[in-house]
């Protein structure tokens, strides 16, 4: 008999061995260490397929506010989808899909971030959203960034004196996954990003004159072989010590590369990054607007603070019945489906008509900066 259930904490020991046998080899920590905000089972919206009370399908829902200015979005984060072997080509994973949009929506979410790209997710209206610049710093690079000690700052591992000061670096962040202290602690110490790739975690903080100014959390090689490069998971803080500290941190340790990630929304960061080579792409992942129109209301104070007056030339939506949005612009209807919607809102350079994506009235509210995903938060 088969039926979908929300797995509960005592069926979370299920779950992560089901994940550890799709995604774990040798080397890797177990799914539960590394992704405690789906296996601890403190949240119930993780949804499952049972056949005679087995587990044979399982998807890892996760439930965030995301920080966009002055705008909380409910959202979720979607990862750890995986199936039985023996009971892949049923459709199960599908199934479980639909269940975790009428989740969302019943939670008056209206966003759903996906670890993944497959075509799973792709039918069912999840795109490729935002821009990513994408560096690797050599360590013959490293003298052109800033200096930490011609600015009179040293750096050093983060001890738990500075956990308090990182935590407001982390919030003083405009886009962002609001997270507390404890979720910022469980996350560290999960490591989910450096165990994937094998690395050592480790985090450090630059200050000057007693004031801690920044921190990064690196992932960097350590006694596992590993042939990925070191990288940065998550930073924050004055743009120009962070800059100047990868430069201390890649000398220093004797990194042979270090891969950042920056969303294009970071423009004091990009700035200090200005010289160097980099690769331009999308945020890891996928996006679904769940729920569109409120989506867009939530984002309502956000826009408010962009341009009152193009905002009030806009208005959205829904065109019940259909995945589609009703989208008018300065008196001019648009009927646009749900995807382009989203590819207008998250992408510079959107995939619709060319009346919206040269309007000036959209061009002053958008695209809508979102975190990078591949960071702390990845799920």
């Amino acid at each position: 008999m088969e039926s979908i259930r929300y797995v509960q904490k005592q069926g979370m020991d299920e779950a992560a061995k089901l994940a550890d046998l799709t995604f774990r080899k040798e080397g890797h920590q177990p799914m539960a260490d590394a992704f405690p905000l789906i296996f601890s089972g403190a949240y119930a919206s993780s949804v499952g397929m049972y056949v005679d009370d087995k587990l044979v399908s399982f998807m890892g829902l996760v439930p965030s506010q995301m920080k966009i200015g002055a705008a909380a979005i409910p959202c979720f984060s979607l990862g750890s989808v995986c199936t039985d072997i023996h009971f892949r080509g049923k459709g199960y994973a599908g199934l479980l899909l639909d269940r975790v949009f009428e989740h969302i929506e019943a939670s008056q979410g209206s966003l759903l971030l996906v670890s993944g790209d497959r075509s799973l997710y792709t039918r069912r209206g999840c795109v490729y959203f935002g821009s990513v610049y994408r560096y690797k710093l050599t360590r013959e690079q490293a003298y052109r960034l800033p200096s930490l000690a011609e600015a009179g700052a040293t750096i050093r591992e983060a001890e738990e004196r500075d956990r308090l000061v990182r935590q407001q670096l982390a919030d003083s962040s405009q886009v962002r996954f609001e997270r507390g202290l404890l979720e910022r602690a469980v996350l560290e110490q999960a490591r989910a990003q450096a165990s994937l790739a094998k690395l050592e975690q480790r985090i450090f903080v630059v200050e000057r004159e007693g004031v801690v100014e920044a921190f990064i959390t690196l992932g960097i090689r350590g006694p596992l072989h590993t042939d990925t490069s070191p990288m940065v998971i998550d930073w924050g803080g004055k743009e120009d010590v962070v800059a100047a500290a990868l430069g201390t941190l890649i000398t220093d340790l004797s990194l042979p590369e270090l891969r950042l990630a920056v969303p294009w929304q970071e423009t004091g960061l990009l700035a200090q990054l200005k010289s160097f080579p980099f690769v331009k792409g999308m945020n890891q992942g996928t996006v679904k607007l769940v729920n569109p129109v409120r989506f867009w209301n939530q984002l309502l104070p956000y826009l408010e603070t962009r341009d009152e007056d193009a905002l009030a030339h806009i208005d959205v939506n829904e065109v019940r019945g259909e995945d589609k949005v009703e989208l008018t612009v300065a008196g001019v209807r648009y009927v646009i489906p749900t995807t382009a919607f989203a590819s207008l809102l998250f992408n510079p350079d959107p995939d619709v008509a060319p009346e919206l994506g040269s309007s000036p009235w959209l061009k002053k509210l958008l695209p809508i900066p979102l975190p990078y995903t591949a960071g702390l938060n990845f799920i």
